[in-house]
């Protein structure tokens, strides 16, 4: 109570000397204006956005009252404010059409496809000087929001990789339009309603390959208007809104729905424009030095600076809004002793410094449910036949149950190699003793395990001091190298375990099948498999040799880091503890990040983050929609992958019976190369746990081929498909 009452007073005082001295300032230093400006100034929306082509709303009106502009030279008050400038001056301003922002481009996700995978700066500018294009379609929306940067009214999102303007905030300034490097938005006349929404001008054929929401130039539109208001010019829709009466046939008409009418201002715009704040420069500076000083006064005194006092473990900071990692106090302190016998400081250790989070992690025990992956898609079964998991495959239950499960199923575990990513035991034991412990009996170290993933896994035993990340398994350094900088840290340290890996020859170590994010690509790690030694001292590596068919075959693990490293939403420098950690704060005011991992569609904290780029779209809806598409494609490629490997199996029956026409040898070599890529490229994408809502993209991609590969191997088996 003394401390509140002593800073509420220091403030106070702080806020009278400085309020007092900034008013004697400003009359001691005051300067006459001309009384025009100051009525112009009142009249400008002061939205400052520059559009005019002065530094701001002040230097507007100061070029008005000077005779240096034109009355109507701002592009967001439109007539009205031009108007009432005009009568200030003297002047008539003439009509004024107000315009607003439209994107033409309707190639979202559900119309089109990526093309590459493009890991660089956030910055449609940047992909296109770098002669990169994100989707399918050479005209389309880059979707990295160059636009959305230089709006002065956040007027503009990304959704689903299309730039979406908000009509009821844009003030039709063009900033974004300046800045679009492939002059996708046009400034259209707010009272129209017709736009097109393409441009594309290619030829039809060619526009629906790589879009199914593109103009293809058939001209029905224009044969449909009685206006001349529409013409379709190098194979593209054009609207000539002077004709343009806004009866709709045209967008009636249309076979590809590119022509849109719903593109009406909502009310609740003043007739002069947005109002922005008409406060002189004198209160509006004095104002924000008060503001600041009162708040410097304040952290320093909540903060133990002017009081002696220090700041202890995440720090009581009160109510604070939206909340971000700069909330987050990080401190520096001793490691507590270590209960456990190897020497790894457990969780049980660091509950008593750090509760909440302590907390947070006990509830990942809360998840119980396990799906058989096997009883749900049966043809995995047949697929998988002659490996372990035909035996027992289902989902991951989450990291407290990491070392009981691998315990508990029926897949064969000969070496303590399969503990790798199941406890911190093992990491510890491993960075103890060498790779040799790879080749350990399993049962026999299984019995020296402790706990479950957990502190240690990620923070190694300084627990995230300062905010840091300690990446603790040997094989993901040796691995990547001086590459592994370039991984957020909050994505690599998730990138222990929730990446393809396998286990090498000589030592049976963990080893990851790349060096960088570039060679994360599925197609790029096929490559590397096949030019590395097997067992058996040849070339191609393989996990198993496949019973019935005899193809060396590749079983992919668990590829959410590289999925989503090639995605969108890693371009945009997010990380895996954006999405699945929430920032919380508690009653006492306490702000950390929560280590219960979840799905963003599970937390209304984590679902608020997408609304940045998102807008008001039904995240839940969105995600699910996808993810029931891609499941159904896996069912449907799956079980012509199936069928593969059964017309396969009958092939070699059929040649070792010496069968008439039966294939050759070197045929059905060449089959089962197919039918291993085809099983590898489905694995890649069926075993990723994100079901396509990481990288929808590469999740369709890896189906189209495996499909490809299936088709191919039956046209050579004579089978049609």
């Amino acid at each position: 109570m003394d401390l509140i009452l002593i800073t509420t007073a220091v403030i106070t005082v702080i806020g009278i000397i400085v309020g007092a001295g900034l008013v004697f300032m400003g009359k001691k230093f005051y300067v006459e204006v001309d009384a025009r400006e100051a009525a112009v100034r009142e009249v400008l929306p002061g939205n400052n956005c520059g559009a005019c082509g002065y530094a701001g709303c002040d230097a507007m009106a100061a070029a008005i009252a000077k005779g240096e502009a034109p009355v109507n030279g701002c592009p967001v008050g439109g007539s009205p404010v031009a108007q009432k400038i005009g009568s200030i001056m003297g002047t008539e301003a003439g009509d004024v059409a107000r315009k607003i922002a439209f994107v033409k481009c309707k190639g979202s996700c559900e119309f089109t496809s990526n093309q590459g995978n493009y890991v660089g700066i956030a910055d449609c500018a940047s992909a296109v000087r770098a002669g990169l294009a994100l989707t399918d379609c050479d005209y389309g929306c880059v979707g990295l929001g160059s636009c959305i940067k230089v709006c002065p009214e956040n007027a503009i999102t990304v959704r689903d990789g299309v730039a979406v303007v908000n009509r009821s905030r844009c003030v039709g300034c063009g900033l974004c339009a300046k800045a679009c490097p492939k002059g996708l938005i046009e400034l259209v006349p707010e009272s129209k309603q017709v736009a097109v929404q393409c441009s594309n001008r290619d030829k039809g054929p060619q526009v629906k390959k790589v879009c199914s929401a593109g103009c293809i130039g058939c001209s029905l539109c224009v044969r449909q208007c009685e206006h001349d208001a529409i013409s379709v010019q190098t194979n593209l829709a054009h609207v000539n809104y002077e004709n343009c009466v806004q009866c709709g046939k045209c967008a009636e008409k249309c076979p590809a729905k590119v022509i849109t009418t719903a593109a009406t201002l909502p009310t609740g715009r003043t007739a002069s424009g947005q109002k922005g704040d008409k406060m002189d420069k004198k209160t509006i500076i004095w104002k924000v030095v008060c503001a600041l000083l009162i708040i410097a006064a304040a952290v320093l005194l909540l903060s133990g600076v002017l009081n002696g006092n220090t700041m202890y473990h995440l720090g009581n900071r009160g109510e604070l809004g939206p909340l971000t990692r700069s909330d987050i106090q990080y401190v520096t302190l001793d490691a507590p002793v270590a209960s456990s016998k190897d020497g790894t400081v457990n969780a049980a250790d660091w509950e008593s410094v750090f509760p909440y989070i302590a907390k947070s992690m006990k509830a990942n025990a809360d998840n119980a449910e396990v799906a058989d992956y096997l009883e749900q898609d049966p043809y995995l079964v047949n697929v998988y036949e002659g490996y372990g998991f035909a035996r027992d495959y289902g989902s991951a239950r989450g990291h407290a149950f990491c070392l009981t499960d691998v315990g508990k199923t029926e897949r064969p575990h000969p070496m303590a190699n399969c503990l790798t990513c199941k406890t911190p035991n093992f990491a510890k034991l491993v960075n103890d003793n060498g790779v040799e412990v790879y080749k350990w009996d399993f049962e026999e170290v299984m019995g020296k395990m402790e706990e479950s993933v957990s502190c240690y896994t990620c923070h190694g035993n300084d627990a995230g001091n300062k905010g840091q990340i300690t990446i603790t398994h040997s094989y993901v350094n040796k691995a990547l190298g001086a590459n592994a900088e370039r991984i957020a840290p909050s994505t690599l340290s998730c990138g222990q375990c929730h990446i393809e890996y396998y286990f090498t020859v000589a030592d049976a170590e963990t080893m990851m099948p790349y060096d960088s994010v570039e060679a994360m690509t599925p197609e790029a790690i096929l490559a590397y498999y096949d030019s590395i030694e097997n067992k058996d001292g040849e070339q191609g590596f393989y996990d198993w040799i496949q019973p019935s068919t005899g193809a060396h075959m590749l079983k992919a693990q668990h590829p959410e880091t590289e999925t989503y490293l090639s995605g969108k939403h890693a371009a945009m420098g997010m990380s895996c503890a954006d999405c699945h950690m929430a920032i919380v704060q508690e009653e006492d005011g306490t702000i950390y990040h929560s280590h219960y991992i979840d799905s963003p569609l599970n937390d209304k904290t984590l679902l608020s983050t997408c609304v940045q780029c998102h807008g008001d779209t039904d995240m839940v809806e969105m995600v699910h929609k996808l993810q029931e598409r891609i499941t159904a494609r896996e069912a449907e490629v799956g079980n012509k992958l199936s069928a593969f490997k059964d017309a396969l199996a009958d092939a070699v029956k059929a040649a070792e019976e010496g069968a008439p026409g039966a294939k050759t040898e070197d045929e059905l070599n060449a089959i089962r190369k197919l039918y291993r890529e085809a099983q590898w490229f489905f694995d890649f994408d069926y075993v990723e746990n994100s079901e396509g809502a990481h990288n929808s993209e590469l999740a369709t991609r890896c189906l189209d081929t495996a499909e490809s590969k299936i088709t191919e191997g039956m046209d050579l088996l004579g089978i049609e498909n």
